[in-house]
C-alpha cells in the first residue's frame, strides 16, 4: 500500500483524498493504534494536505455560486 501510494501521490482521485485521511482519523478516534512507517506518515500528511486543499476549493465555489 505504501508504495502504491507514494508512486500515484499526483494522480490519486479526489475522492480517495477526502475519504483516506478520515478513514485514518475514525480509526484514531475509535481507540485503534496504527502503526505507520515514517515514510507511510509522510505520505498520509500529503493526502490530508491535499484534502484540505480540495475542500477549501469546494468551499470557496460553493460560495461564488
Amino acid at each position: 500500500m505504501e508504495e502504491t501510494l507514494h508512486s500515484n501521490l499526483d494522480h490519486l482521485p479526489r475522492s480517495f483524498s477526502i475519504v483516506f485521511p478520515a478513514t485514518i482519523e475514525l480509526a484514531e478516534l475509535s481507540g485503534l493504534e496504527l502503526k505507520l512507517s515514517d515514510h507511510m506518515n509522510s505520505t498520509a500528511s500529503y493526502i490530508s494536505h491535499t484534502r484540505q486543499q480540495t475542500l477549501g476549493m469546494e468551499e470557496m465555489v460553493d460560495k461564488w455560486q
